[in-house]
């Protein structure tokens, strides 16, 4: 019983705290993705010649722009 009723002070309105925890832990996957990608995109235009400060400028975009897609598609999506 004590368990239940701590479980329904954490509860913040219809959003539980289980319910947090899985959102926090999509938002880690999707960080983890953006940074894969940004290393990748940087290490690809590196190889191909392009100037380091271009290269970081393009591949720190494509991560930003993904993980912002992902993020509000699918960490912070409503209904």
């Amino acid at each position: 019983m004590q368990i239940n009723n701590a479980y329904r002070i954490i509860a913040i309105g219809k959003i539980s705290y289980s319910d947090e925890f899985k959102r926090f832990c999509r938002f880690l996957v999707i960080g983890a993705i953006g940074t894969t990608l940004d290393i990748g995109l940087l290490m690809v235009l590196k190889s191909t010649g392009m100037s380091t400060l271009i290269a970081n400028a393009f591949s720190f975009s494509g991560g930003m722009l993904n993980n912002f897609v992902l993020n509000r598609t699918w960490t912070f999506k409503v209904g």
